[in-house]
């Protein structure tokens, strides 16, 4: 999953937080991942690279920075895979270059109204 600003100025990060069925999970780095995932669903085989990028609070994404959240490859998904997936979510809420603060969640793919 990748998020790219496609502001008019840089957006400073206020907090960003990985979301299952909208309760919050403790997700620092790419360590974190692997359990959870496996965890979630059970027999799982992942490829060999899982990543996952925390976006810290105060950190700038510049305008047109690409930014991969997370990348995971599933050797083995389940038929419900694409379903059960979409439990989870990346919330950020960040500032514009104007002190606006605003919200986005990666089920929506656009900020959601403030």
């Amino acid at each position: 999953m990748t998020l790219t600003n496609v502001g008019l100025g840089p957006a400073v990060v206020k907090s960003s937080q990985v979301m299952l069925d909208g309760a919050p999970l403790p997700v620092e780095s790419s360590e974190d991942v692997q359990p959870l995932l496996e965890r979630v669903f059970p027999g799982v085989q992942l490829g060999s690279s899982v990543a996952f990028f925390k976006l810290n609070r105060e950190h700038a994404v510049q305008v047109g920075k690409e930014v991969e959240l997370v990348s995971f490859v599933v050797m083995n998904p389940s038929s419900d895979f694409d379903k059960e997936i979409k439990r989870f979510s990346i919330r950020i809420s960040h500032e514009s270059l104007y002190g606006e603060t605003l919200h986005y969640d990666t089920r929506d793919h656009q900020p959601p109204p403030v």
